[in-house]
């Protein structure tokens, strides 16, 4: 597996509109992104985000990431990006509760040594 790692200054008076922009559009297109495996979006703090986004390979990593993909957003600069392989991964099982009063689910815990 490989991330990219996405460093990005968002415009605070425009953190709203880059928030729908994320939800309605960039999420949606990285999910479906070929060899997606996971992504997670982290809390600007004084204007400063990252993002930490896995794929199958490398190539897809590229191919999904800024600049190849457009992660346009209001207010968004997106001032570098990373790729590394992923060395390991660990979790721990979440409750997850299903949108519109479905049933909760609880995924596997795992870690790997890659």
């Amino acid at each position: 597996m490989h991330a990219a790692l996405v460093n990005l200054t968002i415009d605070p008076d425009q953190a709203p509109a880059a928030a729908n922009a994320l939800s309605d559009h960039i999420l949606p297109a990285i999910r479906s992104a070929q060899g997606f495996v996971a992504g997670y979006w982290l809390e600007p703090v004084d204007g400063h985000g990252f993002s930490f986004v896995v794929f199958e390979t490398e190539e897809q990593a590229r191919r999904s990431a800024p600049p190849a993909s457009n992660w346009g957003a209001p207010g968004v600069s997106i001032n570098d990006v990373d790729f590394r392989r992923v060395a390991a991964s660990a979790y721990v099982a979440v409750r997850v509760q299903e949108p519109f009063g479905g049933h909760d689910r609880v995924p596997p815990s795992s870690s790997s040594l890659l």
